[in-house]
């Protein structure tokens, strides 16, 4: 679980009420984590996880809930990874659940105009079929729509999620080979204006003796 505060698309009390809904039927614990330092505030997660535990109290079927606070770049890849489902506003934190093939919900709203936009409907249209998005598609409430995102997702038979899988790893393909080789073809020409030739950097070959 990862938002920041003035992107998200729901109110926190809300957001609260429907992890505490799909913790509890999927039978979930909730962490909470930050995509950076400078991204997110550590503060709104503290303040999620305190209702959360309110809810706890409540009721004793709702798993753990603990906010993550490491912010080494591998331990966040490493979570989100293996998650069983990952909620965000942040766009990189959709890209690296797409790219492991994890069930993601989108917790702010997007057009096609904008960057997130843009990846969905180039990189990751798939994953939206059936899924709602937030109060729209006759939906009531933010709520209602997370919750019913969420039970499709955790509820799809295996063989969508063997599909979602080979897709994800054909668009890692396609962008280690398209995009991501044109700007790396682009960066080693910068670079090679600042660094030496690789040659020069090479131990020297030991002689052979005759």
């Amino acid at each position: 679980m990862q938002f920041d505060a003035e992107r998200l698309g729901i109110r926190e009390d809300d957001l609260a009420e429907a992890l505490g809904a799909i913790a509890r039927e999927h039978h979930l614990g909730v962490i909470c984590f930050r995509a950076g330092a400078i991204h997110d505030s550590l503060l709104p997660y503290k303040r999620l996880a305190q209702k959360l535990t309110s809810q706890k109290r409540m009721s004793t079927r709702l798993p753990s809930v603990r906010v993550f606070e490491d912010l080494d770049v591998w331990s966040i890849v490493a979570l989100i990874a293996s998650a069983d489902l990952v909620m965000s506003t942040s766009l990189h934190v959709r890209i690296v659940s797409s790219a492991f093939s994890i069930p993601r919900i989108s917790l702010n709203k997007y057009g096609n105009g904008d960057k997130y936009g843009h990846f969905v409907q180039n990189f990751d249209k798939s994953a939206l079929s059936g899924l709602p998005l937030i109060g729209e598609n006759g939906l009531p409430t933010p709520r209602d729509a997370i919750a019913t995102a969420a039970s499709l997702w955790l509820a799809r038979p295996e063989s969508e999620a063997l599909r979602d899988r080979k897709r994800a790893q054909e668009v890692a393909q396609q962008y280690v080979v398209g995009t991501f080789r044109n700007f790396s073809q682009l960066l080693a020409g910068r670079c090679s204006l600042m660094l030496p030739p690789l040659a020069s950097l090479a131990p020297p070959r030991p002689r052979a003796h005759r």
